[in-house]
């Protein structure tokens, strides 16, 4: 089956009685749902990006949450209380030579994530080629707009959960960036098509009957359409409020804004207060979203400077969820991983949805396997990571343990000269000896 109707199959159609405005819908249908190049549109090469982008999600909230553990139970003497069950579980997924198991954790999830980011990069770029080369032949349009928002939702979860990451490498954010606005330009090209199609159905119906063609497809795609224009415009609020690479000054305030209405007891607001103060007697901003430019961190300042004086003043417990809440829609912080993840799950029930729309040749080929395969590849850094560090926390544990071995004999040396320095012992060198080895010597014939 071709994604076109070719002369005979017109004939057919205005033979049983189709119009010209039915037979172009039909071809519309056709965009949508018919067969196209299995290896560039198949079943697996979809489930490739999905699962790509449903583990970004799941490693991004553990990576949020060993960082929390980490940041905010600390114990009196600089580590995460024992009693926490982020602890406990990191704890027993380490191996015992690990003292942090946490910051183990943190490490290797981060490497993961970074290699699944990298991986719908490639992916990304990939179909984006082809696309060009193809001039969208082989892309349906909800094809299309899957990818591109699974794709979305990769790099959004990584740079959201990897902040500090991003901000000490940003070449890495200016291509991650670069693959995002072409998939906004994917998505906003896809959306167009579809758009103009239901504009050419709703414009019909004004002088028409609907026909059944018609009301097919304006049932089936409409209602997909607007949800599609929701999560577009979640996911560019989210991503683009969330990517601003800011100084590690600026973080710490708005992690402890972030945290603000949930801190038990006295508060302690001297971050956010020094920080409030050191700007106000500055004329001229202190770097902040240097990427951006400076009359922007100018204009960004003054309103940021205003909400922390006023939430310095907010004592009151009720009251902080206000200004925590503000915060948030302003510039999502603590919610970022859990909207990600409900708009992982809309678009995966999206997808089942209109599955049929992928159902292609049941054999699977190169085509549709890869990007299956390149999924797992992310996993060997894991894998290599979890084995290096294992095996770099060995080899101290030996140099700590040959350490205090070397200082315990040292020590004893040392006791022996004072020893034998107590009792007038000569420790002259004799015959070239060192006199570490007399000391040995003499140390043996004093004690017998």
């Amino acid at each position: 089956m071709s994604n076109s109707l070719n002369d005979t199959q017109v004939a057919s159609l205005k033979a049983a009685g189709y119009t010209d405005r039915d037979i172009s819908l039909f071809q519309v249908v056709l965009s949508f749902t018919g067969e196209f190049d299995q290896d560039v549109v198949g079943l697996g090469a979809l489930i490739g990006f999905i699962v790509a982008g449903g583990l970004t999600q799941i490693f991004s909230i553990i990576l949020h949450r060993l960082k929390d553990c980490k940041s905010h139970t600390l114990g009196p003497n600089g580590a995460a209380t024992k009693t926490h069950i982020t602890f406990r579980i990191a704890k027993a997924l380490a191996p015992s030579v690990i003292d942090d198991p946490l910051q183990f954790w943190i490490n290797i999830i981060s490497a993961l994530l970074v290699g699944l980011s990298d991986q719908q990069v490639v992916m990304g770029v990939l179909f984006l080629l082809i696309i060009i080369a193809t001039k969208s032949a082989s892309f349906p349009m909800y094809y299309a707009q899957f990818v591109s928002f699974f794709t979305l939702l990769t790099h959004a979860a990584t740079i959201a959960s990897m902040r500090p990451y991003f901000r000490k490498y940003p070449k890495m954010t200016t291509i991650r960036v670069c693959v995002m606005l072409l998939g906004y330009a994917i998505w906003l090209f896809a959306n167009a098509v579809i758009f103009g199609v239901l504009i050419e159905i709703e414009g019909a119906r004004w002088y028409n009957p609907a026909t059944p063609a018609e009301d097919t497809i304006r049932i089936r795609h409409s209602g997909l359409t607007v949800v599609f224009a929701f999560e577009f415009s979640l996911i560019t609020w989210v991503y683009s409020s969330t990517i601003a690479f800011i100084p590690d000054s600026l973080v710490k305030v708005r992690k402890a804004v972030a945290t603000w209405p949930f801190k038990k007891g006295t508060l302690d607001d001297s971050i956010i207060h020094d920080w409030v103060q050191r700007h106000d007697t500055q004329s001229s901003p202190d770097g902040i979203f240097k990427s951006i430019g400076r009359e922007l961190s100018t204009i960004l300042l003054w309103p940021a400077t205003l909400f922390c004086r006023l939430l310095t003043h907010t004592k009151s417990k009720p009251l902080r969820a206000i200004p925590w809440l503000i915060a948030e829609i302003l510039n999502p912080w603590v919610l970022v991983p859990f909207i990600l993840l409900v708009l992982f799950i809309a678009s995966l029930l999206l997808v089942i949805t209109i599955a049929d729309t992928f159902q292609g040749d049941p054999e699977w080929n190169f085509g549709q396997i890869l990007p299956i395969a390149m999924v797992f590849l992310p996993f060997w850094a894991l894998v290599q990571g979890y084995a290096e560090d294992w095996q770099a926390a060995i080899d101290e544990k030996k140099a700590d343990s040959q350490e205090k071995i070397e200082y315990g004999s040292n020590d004893k040396i040392s006791k022996e000269k004072q020893r034998m320095f107590n009792n007038d012992i000569s420790i002259d060198p004799v015959d070239g000896e060192s006199i570490e080895a007399q000391i040995k010597e003499r140390s043996t014939i004093y004690r017998d």
